[in-house]
């Protein structure tokens, strides 16, 4: 089909004088040598039906590199497609007049200025775009901001109804210099939109998880759930998000090791987390959970000894309860089939609130008590680990080089946020570093220098 035709839809087809809305189409497979592979198309869609491809997922940020199967491209796609259904609530839908496709979203990109992309920024970072029910967190902004005024230069670009776009570049861009630490100077482009959104105010994305509330909880979870402290400890200890930890494979998995440990002498000098691809670790080709951005990341090397601790740890629980030989996956359910995000996402909101919540509710601490109130109300999600990673490591002075390699982000501007906020961060978590150390090898028992 390469025509809207309205008049060829039956009425069962939803509303078919009211303009299509622009979506997802997600497509997952398993590819050559068990990758799972994934691509996302924006389609436009009338009611539940798909009525047209748009194809214009090929002017969305990466499209054309080989990693366009990454499963980060759904996220981009998320962005671009708000933006198209915001463009379109500003454009008169005429079934009269836009019968097809290539007409239509020329008046959407003719109707592109900088006023309203800094509309939809703003109305994106206060949460007020239609299915918004929170105002995101700000890095979620900057990637929003970052994406669309990349897919709007692609369109400006490479569109066949270009030429009706008035945009020129120095609108969605500016042009500067910068200092390195080295004192060389060097060109950059930044894009020119700012928000200020609820999340961006100091300390606001900090109170995830205060330094002994996270201690108490990594206790717990060594004690009743322990079939995902290993995960809780590769995402505090190494700064994997939830989706990337459960693609880990064990040593000894058929597809690849997804844990390696390196030595000097008897000592124990790195620890490397595999999420490089993803790969498929259940028979019914289930998907486990997502990796943002394929990398090879290390443990922080302070940690190394407690995430060794808590690794063997986890092996013996895994000889007692068994998992998939043919895929070796690290994480498992109680069928021994690798873990899923939904899956650790519910054991991890167990944990709060049968253990967690409890616990802090009947702390002495007036902090952890308090927090424990705020939890109780809010929740808690796996994903406020890795803020905690962050916020460890500027306690130990990490600059924002050192936070983007031990994140594992691809732009250094989701970092800056922790460092703006150093003095707040010191002031939420003055504990030191050896109070999680031997409160959790009290758990754990003694550390192991190498394997057996």
């Amino acid at each position: 089909m390469t025509r809207l035709d309205s008049e060829a839809l039956p009425e069962v087809f939803g509303c078919p004088g009211a303009a299509p809305r622009f979506a997802l189409y997600g497509l997952r497979t398993a590819g050559p040598s068990g990758m799972q592979l994934e691509k996302s198309f924006i389609v436009l869609r009338r009611g539940p039906f798909i009525i047209q491809f748009t194809a214009l997922e090929r002017y969305a940020p990466g499209y054309q590199v080989v990693q366009r199967y990454a499963s980060s491209s759904h996220s981009k796609h998320t962005y671009i497609v708000q933006f198209m259904n915001y463009m379109g609530s500003l454009v008169p839908w005429d079934r009269e007049i836009h019968h097809d496709l290539l007409s239509w979203t020329g008046e959407l990109a003719a109707a592109v200025t900088p006023e309203r992309m800094q509309d939809f920024f703003d109305l994106y970072a206060m949460g007020g775009l239609p299915g918004q029910k929170e105002a995101p967190a700000m890095e979620t902004d900057i990637r929003c901001i970052h994406t669309v005024t990349a897919f709007v230069s692609e369109l400006k670009r490479k569109h066949p109804e270009r030429d009706r776009m008035a945009l020129c570049g120095d609108d969605l861009y500016v042009s500067g210099e910068r200092l390195t630490g080295q004192g060389t100077v060097f060109s950059h482009r930044r894009v020119r939109f700012r928000v200020t959104s609820p999340s961006s105010g100091a300390g606001a994305r900090f109170r995830d998880l205060p330094w002994k509330a996270f201690v108490l909880l990594l206790e717990l979870s060594l004690r009743f759930s322990p079939d995902i402290s290993l995960a809780l400890a590769a995402q505090a200890l190494a700064g994997l998000r939830e989706g990337e930890v459960l693609n880990l494979r064990q040593e000894s998995s058929p597809l690849g090791p997804g844990i390696r440990f390196t030595y000097e002498g008897e000592v124990l000098s790195s620890i490397v987390l595999d999420v490089r691809k993803e790969y498929v670790l259940r028979r019914d080709l289930i998907p486990t959970g997502t990796i943002k951005r394929p990398r090879e990341q290390h443990v922080y090397p302070s940690f190394n000894a407690l995430f060794f601790q808590i690794y063997t740890r986890h092996l013996e629980y895994l000889r007692s309860h068994g998992f998939d030989s043919r895929y070796c996956p690290l994480f498992v359910d109680g069928r021994g089939s690798a873990m899923t995000y939904p899956v650790y996402r519910d054991r991890f909101r167990f944990l709060v609130r049968e253990h967690f919540v409890p616990a802090l509710l009947a702390s002495e601490d007036p902090e952890l008590y308090l927090y424990g109130m705020l939890v109780r109300e809010r929740g808690l999600a796996p994903h406020c680990l890795r803020h905690t990673f962050s916020c460890m490591l500027v306690l130990m002075g990490e600059d924002i080089h050192g936070l983007q390699m031990y994140r594992g982000d691809a732009s250094p501007a989701s970092c800056q946020p922790y460092l703006d906020n150093k003095k707040d961060i010191l002031d939420r978590f003055r504990s030191a570093q050896s109070e999680l150390i031997d409160l959790l090898s009290a758990a754990v028992g003694p550390a192991t220098e190498k394997k057996g």
